[in-house]
């Protein structure tokens, strides 16, 4: 399974769920984690895929900016599998 077949998963589940699943561009701001994923009771969980061969590794940049996401006390996940994209809605 490739990472875009991993993101059509996870939004795929996201609209099972009733969450909605945004896709984050940042054109401004580089290293943004891919997705937004903000449940019915209105949690917000930034989701960055990497690919669930597992090839993908965060860049020096993502490590960044998910480090200054959780010192905000933002929820962020690094999934690169099915399994991991199923916990979030367990």
């Amino acid at each position: 399974m490739s990472e875009k077949a991993l993101e059509q998963y996870l939004v795929r589940q996201a609209a099972k769920h009733n969450h909605l699943c945004f896709k984050w561009v940042s054109p401004a701001q580089r290293g943004v984690p891919d997705r937004i994923l903000i449940a019915p009771t209105g949690t917000i969980t930034f989701i960055e895929l990497k690919n669930p061969e597992g090839t993908g590794k965060l860049s020096p940049l993502q490590e960044v900016v998910i480090g200054k996401l959780t010192a905000h006390q933002c929820d962020v996940r690094v999934l690169s599998s099915k399994e991991g994209v199923d916990a979030l809605f367990a």
